[in-house]
């Protein structure tokens, strides 16, 4: 995950300098194929992070937050895009990079063992 969005920031920090369509096009292709394998590594830690039985509830509201964050990001961006367009580039590269933090300092190295596999199969 922390690679994805390494990827999409080094991405983003070419379309500064882009004076071209096909730098831009080929920026926007490379963050595509890099949201992939993170969209693949997200739902994988979800799945085994999460009880099944609360699957239908946990997925809901995470899927709920992540569309919550587009309406957010369009009236951040947009005044700042007015001020300058490099700078609010700019400002999404550095954000990536803040939140490749996350995932290194939030998700436990290794297995969480819970309290019902610590229990005997018989009681």
């Amino acid at each position: 995950m922390v690679g994805s969005i390494l990827v999409v920031a080094a991405a983003q920090s070419i379309l500064p300098f882009a004076n071209n369509v096909a730098l831009v096009a080929v920026a926007i292709f490379v963050v595509g194929l890099a949201n992939g394998p993170f969209d693949i590594g997200l739902f994988t830690l979800r799945q085994r992070r999460t009880d099944p039985a609360w699957f239908g509830r946990a997925f809901a509201v995470s899927m709920s937050l992540n569309s919550v964050g587009n309406p957010i990001g369009s009236a951040l961006a947009g005044p700042l895009i007015a001020l300058s367009l490099n700078g609010a580039l700019w400002a999404a590269v550095a954000a990536c990079l803040v939140a490749a933090l996350f995932p290194l300092l939030s998700i436990p190295a290794g297995e969480v063992s819970s309290e019902k596999e610590s229990r005997s199969p018989e009681g």
